[in-house]
């Protein structure tokens, strides 16, 4: 008997289903089942919906709004049918990513559209769209990683990051988006400050028309002639300004006192030519030209790039289609009646009570500092989409690495090693396929923690993720990589091998490329291999003392390569390993391993 699908909806105007796998297909993740999150999904349609699915527990029955929908997982293949109950045709389906829906194609002859959906190495929530004809379903669904905790170590995870390095879990078109509240902490750049433009316009756009409807005016006071008898209520300067006779006209009596006939009066006037108005104009006037420029950028690099894979294509013109409607949005913002005729704002630090809690100025000022700044991880209701997992777990495992180094050493680092502060606020130096390095110092030793390096070679260029480089006064640099890998093989003939689950055997094959392959040194002086340790850093919930029995954490110590589980609240042992090579001498921490047996007994027999 076929397995029921994960998900089945049914209205009026279309029948869907979906089906795969209901549990982590890479096995249970170690943490306890209490701790999984209910999976979220929502279905949104004109015409009532019959939703069925199967729930993590394995539960199959009728859904109704509020209750636990079903997990679909990262790095896993979904069949994806569709059949349109009104229409000859099948229906269209949409997704933010143009790429998604790629593998699922309309069955000739019939209303019925079929295949494969996957989400590659996003996490998150999933929103797409069905039509035919006039009728539109709605569908969200949550993502789930397959080697991580949901609910405690890749929430973990993101405030890790955003805590030390922030804004750095953000991508422009990827499958799946997440929740998260806004944070001014660095100001993006290109398609991530363009995705974080997307999201937030809509708040903006809602936040503006409120201010239009209710704007909080100002009271402006403006000097005029007034006649005499006019002013009720003469303030201070004013009867200071009778005494000395000023004004003009003839001298006459009002109320026993000599006056001229016009007076110079105060009068206060309620305007909406207000700092906080000022300031949200001036931003939006900078949003729509970056937005315009941006899109205008990324045409030419789509003109002029000979771009050989179709999905950067698609995905760079629905970048620039997203990035003009935009501006035209903000554009429309711009001739509202409350920003009439006012000045420019005088500072871009502007803030002010008003706009800190006043409804719909609050809202604005949210989103318009996320902009110049960055869009951090917390409770709100802005969606964004995240990195792959995979991408997120590496940048995690260097920031976190960095402040492991600064604890083991006692050292401190300049913030702006990390995070480069300007005028528009934080700029965070750690990004993707860039070189980023910390530098400290240690008694005579420099230590360089280095993102991204790339060594050229005769056998290729090696690209380490991570590495550890120790500068001694006087001896050549030493250098201890970590690999951070996002996989997990916990097949029975691994743990067979190994005792446990652990990274993958290739994993540990390319530290010892590392060490083989990359060398120093000038073509005109003696070339030298100076990786000396290598370590894969992995995520794996288990009790770490457990693991001091795995083979490749023996490896370490005998071979000077192996892995150690590196996952949120769970980084004692890299602690340790990291505390003990500090604490090496130069001779000790320049000894990569056993040595290679006929050249040391060449080298003995010479010497």
């Amino acid at each position: 008997m076929a397995e029921p699908p994960l998900l089945q909806v049914r209205t009026a105007d279309f029948q869907l289903e979906i089906r795969g796998p209901y549990s982590n297909p890479k096995g249970p993740t170690g943490r306890a089942d209490e701790l999984h999150p209910r999976a979220v999904l929502h279905i949104e349609s004109a015409r009532a919906a019959e939703v069925q699915c199967r729930r993590a527990d394995g539960t199959h029955g009728v859904w109704v709004e509020g209750q636990e929908g079903p997990s679909l997982f990262e790095q896993s293949v979904y069949r994806f049918n569709v059949r349109s109950l009104t229409g000859t045709e099948p229906p269209l389906c949409l997704h933010r990513d143009p790429l998604f829906f790629d593998d699922v194609l309309p069955i000739e002859g019939t209303a019925i559209r079929a295949g494969t959906i996957t989400f590659d190495r996003h996490v998150g929530r999933s929103r797409f769209e069905l039509l035919s004809g006039e009728a539109k379903l709605s569908v969200t669904v949550e993502v789930f990683p397959s080697k991580l905790d949901y609910a405690t170590d890749f929430q973990e995870l993101l405030r890790d990051l955003d805590s030390t390095a922030r804004g750095l879990a953000l991508d422009f078109l990827t499958s799946t988006f997440h929740l998260g509240g806004l944070r001014s902490d660095r100001e993006p750049r290109d398609i991530e400050w363009a995705h974080q433009l997307r999201n937030v316009v809509g708040t903006i756009q809602r936040g503006v028309h409120y201010i239009n409807e209710h704007p909080i005016h100002s009271l402006s006071r403006e000097e005029k002639l007034l006649r005499a008898e006019q002013v009720r209520r003469p303030s201070p300067s004013l009867v200071t300004s009778i005494a000395r006779g000023r004004g003009a006209g003839e001298l006459i009596s009002v109320g026993g006192v000599r006056v001229r006939e016009f007076v110079r009066a105060s009068q206060a006037l309620e305007v909406v030519d207000t700092p906080e108005h000022r300031w949200i104009a001036a931003c939006l006037r900078a949003i729509r030209a970056r937005s315009i420029d941006l899109a205008e950028d990324i045409g030419r690099d789509l003109l002029n790039e000979k771009l050989a894979a179709r999905r950067s294509a698609e995905r760079i013109r629905a970048a620039v289609t997203e990035l003009r409607s935009v501006a035209e949005v903000v554009e429309q913002l711009l001739s509202l009646r409350v920003f009439a005729g006012i000045g420019g704002a005088k500072e871009w630090s502007f803030s002010s009570l008003t706009l800190q809690s006043a409804p719909g100025y609050q809202e604005v000022s949210r989103a318009i500092v996320a902009l110049r700044s960055a869009i951090g991880m917390g409770a709100g209701e802005t969606e964004f989409s995240t990195k792959q997992v995979s991408e997120l777990y590496e940048l995690w495992c260097y920031v976190r690495l960095v402040g492991l180094v600064l604890e083991c050493s006692g050292a401190t680092v300049a913030a702006n090693d990390v995070v480069k502060v300007d005028t528009s606020g934080f700029r965070v130096r750690l990004r993707r396929g860039e070189r980023s390095t910390v530098r400290v110092s240690v008694g005579a030793r420099t230590l360089e923690l280095t993102y991204n390096e790339t060594f050229p070679g005769i056998t290729g260029d090696q690209r380490p993720d991570i590495l550890l480089r120790f500068r001694t006064p006087g001896l050549p640099d030493v250098i201890v990589i970590f690999d951070a890998k996002y996989r997990l093989d916990a097949s029975p003939e691994y743990v067979a091998t190994f005792s446990q689950a652990g990274p993958p055997v290739d994993a540990i094959n390319a530290l010892h490329r590392y060490r083989d392959a990359i060398v120093l040194g000038e073509s005109e002086a003696p070339v030298g291999r100076p990786v000396v340790k290598g370590v894969a850093l992995f995520p794996l919930n288990s009790d770490e003392e457990a693991f001091t029995s795995h083979k490749l954490y023996r490896g370490l110590s005998v071979l000077g390569v192996g892995a150690i589980p590196f996952m949120p609240g769970q980084v004692g042992l890299a602690r340790a390993w990291i505390s003990e090579l500090l604490s090496m001498s130069s001779p000790d921490l320049a000894n990569p391993g056993p040595p290679f047996l006929a050249y040391e007994a060449l080298r003995t027999a010479t010497g």
